[in-house]
């Protein structure tokens, strides 16, 4: 899983326990949907990581950021703020008191 990649080393202490947790959780949730990369969408990621040279993206990010436009997604939750460069809107953001 491309996200469990992504949290584990911004989880404190026992990061390795705590990522079998939420893996745990986003696996067994209704809230949350797992997608498989198709090839073509692989593609069109690393095309997108080769275009952006010029900024701090991982594969992964450019893999989210391609399918959340295709899907039309507009707002992300994540522990950094890579999302925002490509236009994104944090969750958090729009639904904090």
């Amino acid at each position: 899983m491309y996200l469990m990649r992504q949290i584990q080393p911004f989880l404190p202490g026992d990061g390795h326990r705590l990522a079998v947790q939420v893996g745990d959780f986003i696996l067994s949730s209704h809230v949350f949907e797992i997608t498989e990369i198709e090839a073509a969408l692989k593609k069109q990621a690393w095309g997108y990581f080769k275009r952006h040279s010029d900024k701090p993206y991982s594969f992964t990010d450019c893999t989210s950021f391609v399918l959340m436009n295709e899907r039309g997604l507009g707002l992300y939750f994540s522990f950094y703020e890579d999302f925002r460069r490509p236009g994104f809107v944090d969750f958090y953001e729009c639904y904090k008191v």
